[in-house]
């Protein structure tokens, strides 16, 4: 289940054409060069933003390389960085993070617009003219590896120095026809001094009949040369724990939590409240979804209107930041949480989600937002979590031996890697909000041209409501230390075409969590792993199977192998 918060690519525009020559392409690269030039003293624009009907407010600076743009619906925050240092996203409610070209591709080539790198070598030669139409030039731009983008170029007949509109057109994932289209409109005009600047952008998400999804405009309400880059716009790298959190011992605070059919409940109260509601803990889940009693106690307000997408689903929901809320219950032990983004389950357009949570005694989802604030150890079989805070957590101190750990990428969702019948390396979102051992994405299975016999259909709910799916079976799939043969995965698919697009291998379940104790450290990126007598057996043995097979292979190429470390040796994962 994913909620997924659009981030705004950019403000400033790659245009100016000349018109009517044979020469138009290298005569509009002129004038771009130009217009990008004038930006190296340093430009703060400001003004409004709306998204599907919310309103909010954005301040840029673009300075040199750098351009930095903050924006805010109500209470919820963000700030966009690209410059020097990559392309990075943070927010008031999650970690700072990096965004690679391999995570989202089609970001990736609004980035070379939105820059102006895409005037130069070698994306500026694969640039090439389709037609010319009403006054406008249409390109297609297609940067190796990168999705194709379309460029729609209008200008003024009467004044071709300058351009008026300019649109661009990419596609979220390249191979998957089914995914949405991202489509932005600049229109351009001229500030006191005769600078060319954005007076408005719009950006569109298209599915693939046309029909829009998500719609957000900002327009420019005011503009100012800067010879720096004011301190309001400075980003923080570095992975502090989110808000204020609330002071814990050293060894950790115990809470209480219900394990039901796989599944993990976490006690959850609100400032002003007696009662005690009960959230399934869903790491898929970048946002926490509220039935509308927890949401009446919790009491915050909804400012930003956006689709959610899900395990090939989408729902309407409207997202604010909740900022009253404890993990624990409310006449006992509790911890603090600073605010996260949340929404409340619309009864008119998601009873069959309401339904399901209440058959387990669940108010709603918790999301992931949590483990921005804490250091979370998760033991099953004692039916407790334990939250540490980040800067006095020591894993020696805490966690039984052996131990090891994943290296995880932690965005919006968690990621890690997994492996997919000894042959497909990809990425694999932890998601305790599945019960399943694995959910495959049908579109990267479609790439890699692997084919798993199906074994039965059935119905799941999921952020859109009831889906049908197809079970397949996996004849093996490993992470971390947990190797897994036979299994049956549920095969998903991704509607937005942002997971399709980074080749997202699929979801891992909230078996992970019950194999072993599981501790989450987001803010340096690993998950710890405690596994039982029976993982550690599995370890061994896949630790033999792999040594004997790699002095197979040396035998076979006359090498010979000269170290033997056992798998207990250190703590890697």
């Amino acid at each position: 289940m994913r909620l997924f918060l659009a981030i705004l690519i950019a403000l400033l525009p790659a245009t100016a054409l000349a018109q009517g020559t044979a020469d138009v392409k290298e005569m509009h690269r002129e004038a771009a060069q130009r217009y990008f030039e004038s930006f190296d003293s340093g430009l703060l624009l400001s003004g409004r933003i709306e998204q599907n009907g919310s309103e909010g407010e954005f301040r840029a600076v673009f300075h040199d390389d750098v351009w930095i743009v903050k924006y805010s619906y109500g209470d919820l925050k963000s700030i966009s960085y690209y410059g020097e240092k990559g392309n990075w996203a943070g927010s008031n409610y999650t970690l700072p993070y990096q965004i690679e070209a391999q995570d989202n591709p089609s970001n990736a080539v609004m980035n070379l617009l939105a820059s102006g790198d895409y005037l130069n070598e070698p994306y500026w030669d694969d640039l090439h003219y389709i037609d010319e139409d009403a006054g406008g030039y249409n390109f297609v731009f297609s940067p190796e590896g990168l999705p194709e983008v379309k460029l729609v170029m209008f200008s003024d007949r009467n004044d071709p120095e300058y351009m008026q509109i300019m649109s661009s057109e990419v596609r979220f994932a390249p191979e998957d026809a089914e995914s949405l289209t991202y489509r932005t409109f600049y229109y351009y005009t001229t500030d006191d001094d005769g600078r060319l600047i954005t007076e408005k952008e719009t950006s569109s998400e298209l599915d693939q009949n046309g029909n829009r999804v998500n719609f957000t405009e900002y327009i420019v309400d005011g503009s100012e040369v800067v010879e720096e880059i004011p301190e309001e716009f400075s980003f923080d790298f570095e992975r502090h724990p989110v808000g204020e959190p609330q002071q814990l011992a050293p060894e950790g605070v115990d809470v209480d939590i219900v394990v039901k059919n796989g599944y993990m409940f976490v006690p959850v109260s609100f400032e002003g409240s007696d009662n005690t509601h009960y959230f399934l803990l869903d790491t898929g889940a970048s946002a926490s979804l509220f039935s509308p009693a927890a949401a009446a106690d919790a009491n915050f307000e909804t400012s930003l209107n956006t689709k959610a997408h899900g395990h090939g689903s989408s729902a309407d929901f409207s997202i604010g930041l909740c900022s009253s809320a404890y993990i624990g219950t409310a006449d006992g032990q509790h911890v603090k949480l600073s605010g996260f983004p949340a929404t409340v389950i619309d009864p008119g357009s998601s009873q069959t989600l309401i339904d399901t949570l209440g058959s387990y005694g669940a108010s709603g989802l918790m999301g992931v937002s949590m483990f921005h604030q804490y250091v979370s150890r998760f033991d099953l079989a004692g039916s407790r979590i334990t939250l540490f805070n980040a800067d006095n957590f020591d894993p020696d101190a805490v966690l039984s031996r052996p131990y090891a750990w994943l290296e995880l990428d932690v965005e919006d969702l968690i990621y890690a890697l997994g492996r997919l019948d000894n042959s497909v390396l990809g990425e694999v979102v932890i998601d305790t909000g599945l019960q399943l051992d694995l959910a495959l994405l049908s579109e990267t299975l479609e790439h890699y041209g692997v084919e798993l016999e199906k074994q039965y259909s059935g119905e799941s709910t999921v952020v859109g409501g009831v889906r049908k799916f197809d079970f397949v079976n996996v004849p093996s799939f490993d992470i971390g230390p947990l190797h897994l043969e036979n299994k049956i995965a549920s095969l998903t698919s991704d509607d937005r075409g942002t997971m399709s697009g980074r080749l997202l291998l699929g979801y891992v379940g909230v078996f992970f969590f019950q194999q072993q104790r599981v501790t989450l450290d987001l803010f340096n990126q690993k998950m710890y792993i405690e596994p039982s007598e029976e993982v550690q057996q599995q370890m061994r043995e896949n630790y033999e199977a792999q040594k004997q097979a790699a002095a197979d292979a040396m035998t076979g190429s006359g090498m010979q192998d000269e170290t033997d470390e056992s798998p207990e040796s250190g703590n890697g994962g």
